[in-house]
């Protein structure tokens, strides 16, 4: 707000509403209350000694003091918080440390545990590939060897209703039947065999997969805590070191 006496104009600088925060906020406004006293000032010829030059004097000389006040209580909240800052920083500083170096031994054993997991779910993907890959190959087989099987019982069945055939014809007609007959046998339970394994390996690999995650999890949230406390411990470390420097500059 301002008031204009005959050309001079007082303002007040310390109007709440537009007091910069901060120190130096102030700092600028007592700069500020300054020129303004000595424009005011300028107003008046030197050599006068009016009611009013007085009076713009004072308003002005109130206003600087008014702005120092608030200085000084600044910077005496200041060292009141630097002080209390320092004694709670000696107070816990140990109590982090401490938690610190725990978090730093769990995190250093879960990531131990994590990468002994990655292994683990990494040879386990590999032998339920390879043991898919021969599950394929077999099931390919095994629906080869069943063509050939039906090929053959055919070509059996077409000879004997021939009447043509040989007793010898017959009888090698007959093995051959019953020797694929029985490599297709062998090869079906070759089939269940594998495809009992794959789905033992998938189980186990789901398992692990699962396991992985909740040992990932772990180790994730255990490394944020340790990051986090590090910060805090290294805030106290600095706020307990630095505090004779940091009175000095308050």
């Amino acid at each position: 707000m301002s008031e204009n006496i005959k050309g001079v104009t007082i303002c007040n600088t310390i109007d709440n509403s537009q007091v910069e925060e901060g120190f130096k906020g102030l700092k600028r406004q007592l700069g500020l209350a300054n020129s303004e006293l000595k424009s005011n000032l300028s107003a008046f010829e030197k050599s006068e000694q009016s009611m009013k030059k007085y009076q713009t004097r004072i308003d002005g000389l109130n206003n600087k003091m008014k702005i120092q006040k608030r200085m000084f209580n600044q910077a005496e909240q200041e060292l009141k918080d630097l002080n209390a800052n320092y004694t709670k920083a000696k107070q816990t500083v140990s109590g982090v440390e401490k938690a610190y170096k725990s978090l730093a031994d769990a995190t250093k054993k879960e990531k131990a545990a994590l990468d002994k997991s990655n292994d683990a779910v990494k040879s386990s993907n590999a032998e339920l590939k390879k043991s898919q890959s021969q599950y394929k190959r077999t099931t390919e087989q095994k629906d080869k060897a069943y063509q050939k099987l039906k090929q053959l019982r055919q070509a059996e069945k077409d000879l004997k209703n021939s009447n043509q055939a040989t007793t010898t014809q017959l009888k090698r007609a007959a093995d051959a039947t019953q020797k694929q007959s029985q490599k297709h046998k062998e090869l079906v339970q070759k089939y269940k065999d594998e495809d009992a394994q794959v789905k033992k390996l998938r189980k186990q690999n789901d398992s692990l997969v699962s396991t992985n995650k909740k040992v990932k999890d772990t180790y994730d949230k255990t490394n944020t805590e340790l990051k986090q406390t590090e910060k805090e411990y290294n805030n106290l470390n600095s706020t307990i070191k630095n505090h004779g420097q940091n009175l000095t500059n308050a």
